[in-house]
């Protein structure tokens, strides 16, 4: 049976294909946190660390970028290929500030290393660049990962490219 429907002006029909689109999007999204979850919880259940692992399906990221206290890298998420260009294992014990470059400034790295000290949650916007050199901001929300002692262990970085 075909029913007819008013449609109303100014709106567009709504291709099945867009629909299908939209969900399968989440649905990526979604599993990827998921793998994310389970790879980080692994790893923090052997180091004694404690964090609240479902927090991570709240933030919006494109990757995830684990440091420890020393400021190296611990663990990428799959995720950082995509934005940086560089493979995961190329990131594996390097800062985070190989990401920087002549036009990332004094005052945003800075302000970033205060924070990172201070221990807490913070986000911040920066300019990296890419493996081919090109540049792109960062906003990056971390959030600190305590250990036994209840003092920082390591620390989340969620990381997108704002466009």
């Amino acid at each position: 049976m075909i029913v007819n429907k008013k449609i109303e002006y100014g709106t567009s029909p709504l291709f099945c294909w867009d629909v299908f689109a939209c969900d399968t999007h989440e649905l990526r999204t979604t599993l990827k946190k998921s793998q994310d979850v389970q790879e980080l919880k692994f790893l923090a259940e052997k180091k004694g660390w404690e964090f609240e692992w479902e927090r991570l399906f709240d933030f919006s990221y494109q990757t995830i970028v684990l440091t420890g206290v020393d400021n190296r890298i611990m663990w990428v998420g799959d995720g950082f290929h995509e934005m940086t260009g560089y493979p995961k294992v190329y990131a594996l014990g390097k800062s985070p500030q190989f990401l920087q470059g002549p036009g990332t400034s004094e005052e945003d790295k800075e302000s970033f290393k205060e924070k990172l000290l201070g221990g807490g949650e913070f986000t911040q916007r920066i300019l990296n660049y890419r493996k081919d050199r090109s540049e792109y901001i960062c906003e990056v929300t971390v959030l600190p990962i305590m250990g036994l002692d209840q003092s920082p262990a390591a620390f989340l970085a969620l990381e997108s490219e704002v466009f």
